[in-house]
């Protein structure tokens, strides 16, 4: 179910500042390089924001885990970018010798081509969560139909495939937008940041390591 969308205080600033300088400069035309300068200036903000995974500024993120899980030292565990029919496997090992589980981000093209596999990390326990369809390296610079579509289609597959829809979105990249947002409410998925990006489809074989 969709959820309701409440846009972040950065962006109901954005859409004021946008109107204001729109309605002030037919007002007042002499001032157009004044409104110009607003809305360059916000924009600006708007693309720092897109670069920092963590902060909240285009929207709700995921930054800690809660209070319990993080008093007993816990953390999350996740991987991007699979299925991959050489590496996944050799991590769900890994995961299995260890006794821990984890949240694999998959693309939802790749588990069209893996869909074994891609039930094979829920048997063994792990969470399968949404890294969209395409994994385009342009996905940051999508509008917010095409994101939808895309973000849309890995849900249906990845839910058809393990019977069980995903509840977290993260981007190529870790990047978003000020569209992305609203369309993950829509499509009733959270945002969750990510201190460290690993691959599972990078190589050599991925070792896990924990502290002594």
């Amino acid at each position: 179910m969709p959820r309701p969308w409440i846009p972040s205080p950065t962006l109901k600033t954005s859409f004021a500042l946008h109107g204001a300088a729109a309605l002030g400069t037919l007002a007042a035309p002499a001032l157009w390089p004044w409104a110009l300068g607003a809305v360059v200036a916000n924009h600006a903000l708007l693309t720092v924001a897109w670069l920092l995974p963590r902060s909240t500024l285009l929207g709700a993120n995921l930054t800690r885990l809660p209070t319990p899980a993080a008093a007993r030292n816990e953390i999350a565990l996740s991987f991007d970018d699979g299925p991959d029919p050489e590496v996944t496997p050799q991590v769900l090992d890994l995961l299995d010798a260890a006794g821990v589980k984890a949240n694999f981000f998959c693309i939802g093209h790749r588990a069209r081509q893996n869909p074994v596999l891609c039930r094979e990390i829920v048997a063994r326990g792990h969470r399968v969560e949404n890294h969209g369809d395409s994994h385009s390296k342009a996905f940051a610079f999508f509008g917010p139909g095409r994101m939808h579509a895309d973000i849309a289609r890995a849900q249906e597959t990845l839910a058809n495939i393990t019977g069980s829809a995903p509840r977290f979105f993260r981007a190529t990249a870790g990047l978003r937008n000020p569209f992305l947002d609203p369309v993950l409410a829509a499509l009733d998925l959270h945002w969750p940041a990510g201190r460290v990006a690993r691959s599972t489809r990078a190589k050599p074989t991925p070792r896990l390591c924990w502290p002594a």
